[in-house]
């Protein structure tokens, strides 16, 4: 997993299956995907913040479920980006919309710690 490049491609079909883990309340499957972003994202942050940049690429993916992980993942780095993308994504229904609503929520109280 060295290729940053690839890596958000490997970020991005974690997440894919994440969100549809999440609707049909699979969650066998949704730990396992995220344990696969975890991986990434840990991989990604091991190589800078650059690298972490790499994200802002899904912040405008067609599935909101890559969308909202990639702007949570954001929050630290790109603050107004991810915030824009978790706005978006919140007005939605659904539970991807009600996760990003409280990713929104615990971030700007500031009980999301990211790093």
């Amino acid at each position: 997993m060295d290729d940053p490049g690839k890596q958000i491609t490997q970020y991005r079909q974690a997440a894919l299956p994440h969100g549809q883990a999440i609707d049909t309340s699979d969650y066998q499957a949704y730990n396992q995907q995220y344990d696969q972003l975890a991986k990434v994202h840990s991989a990604l942050k091991s190589k800078g913040t650059d690298a972490v940049a790499l994200l802002g690429s899904l912040l405008q993916d067609e599935d909101n479920s890559v969308a909202c992980w990639a702007a949570t993942h954001l929050l630290p780095y790109q603050e107004a980006r991810a915030i824009a993308t978790l706005t978006r994504v919140a007005a939605t229904s659904g539970i991807v919309g009600f996760n990003a609503s409280i990713t929104l929520q615990e971030w700007q109280a500031g009980r999301l710690k990211l790093e």
